[in-house]
């Protein structure tokens, strides 16, 4: 994961007593705890996106948003020669945990904001949207509907599978929101390899939503540890709102 950001040093103190305000702990965040797999029967629609096949080293996190389509990050399926992996390689195994799973299916499509791949971490534009070869049914994992930011109340959770624990899902349930723009959103939780396009879930009205994708980490600022990417009006328009 790449990062890079700047900020003016009235943004930074506003950061940095933001986090302190929110994490009571001079900015610190604690380590992610792993989850139960009772609690994995709560998460069954976040898996992990494997290029190639179950063995892929490279791995993500994405989400089911419909029972056919799967949210993440761009650059989970752009090759490093700018263009995406074919579809039908990109694989999603939902409920991943410890070789068990619920449904694994393969891409027969992939959209990008704007038509076109910008697999660049940490920009606004890394998202992607896989079409799924054949759906995975509500009863076996039931899809997570976006949410606007501003209706949902931090701090924020991220749930993924690091690469450091690829095989159960690891919930950092502080993360806090220390800066925002249109598209982008930094955050106060660290993140590894295999966090991204993981869900940055809030609640709204008592159900967890996705609010944004992580991206990147970040190494150069003292309070932001990240960077998560906000869905757009005219992404959102790609996936059908929940019945």
């Amino acid at each position: 994961m790449h990062s890079a950001i700047k900020n003016s040093a009235a943004a930074a103190l506003f950061l940095a007593l933001s986090a302190l305000a929110a994490a009571g702990q001079s900015g610190r965040t604690p380590l992610p705890d792993i989850l139960s797999d009772a609690d994995h029967e709560n998460w069954r629609a976040i898996g992990r996106i494997n290029v190639g096949g179950f063995r892929s080293k490279s791995t993500c996190t994405g989400t089911l948003v419909a029972v056919d389509l799967v949210l993440t990050a761009a650059h989970c399926v752009v090759a490093g020669t700018g263009l995406p992996y074919p579809p039908e390689q990109v694989h999603f195994v939902a409920g991943w945990l410890r070789g068990g799973f619920v449904a694994h299916r393969t891409g027969s499509a992939i959209t990008f904001p704007g038509g076109t791949p910008d697999a660049t971490p940490g920009r606004g534009q890394d998202l992607a949207l896989i079409q799924l070869a054949e759906p995975v049914a509500a009863d076996k994992a039931t899809p997570v509907p976006l949410g606007w930011m501003g209706e949902a109340e931090p701090p924020f959770s991220l749930i993924a599978y690091r690469r450091d624990r690829p095989h159960a899902l690891s919930n950092q349930p502080d993360c806090h929101p220390l800066s925002k723009t249109d598209q982008m959103l930094g955050l106060s939780c660290p993140v590894v390899s295999g966090n991204s396009g993981a869900p940055v879930l809030g609640r709204i009205n008592g159900q967890w939503h996705v609010l944004a994708v992580m991206s990147a980490s970040v190494n150069r600022s003292q309070w932001i540890k990240s960077l998560a990417v906000i869905p757009d009006a005219a992404f959102r328009a790609l996936i059908p709102a929940p019945d």
